[in-house]
């Protein structure tokens, strides 16, 4: 009897926890991709001289569509801008369909 009260009371503290979890809303900080995880995501389509577009249903454009511009402004590190194509960066927007802009771009 004491094991199905347990069960039962950790069942209902999962699925407590799993609710806080799904409505806890999400700030714009808490969205922002490491400037590692957009290079590993992105950085293909916007180094070089003719990068290739992303695919808009690939991991750079999900994380692109899923972040704010100024978010993902913040996470090009400043060492790291010189390096990439203004066109190759208008080629990803227009490719994921996102509007955003980060200024030098």
């Amino acid at each position: 009897m004491a094991s199905s009260k347990t069960a039962l009371f950790f069942g209902s503290a999962f699925v407590v926890m799993l609710m806080m979890v799904i409505t806890i809303p999400s700030d714009v900080d808490a969205a922002c991709p490491s400037p590692q995880i957009l290079f590993a995501a992105c950085g293909q389509y916007v180094l070089g001289s003719n990068p290739p577009p992303p695919p808009y249903a690939g991991k750079c454009c999900n994380i692109l569509r899923s972040s704010s511009a100024s978010c993902i402004c913040s996470s090009i590190p400043a060492y790291a801008r010189s390096s990439i194509s203004a066109k190759a960066v208008s080629n990803v927007r227009s490719s994921c369909r996102v509007s955003g802009s980060c200024p030098g771009f």
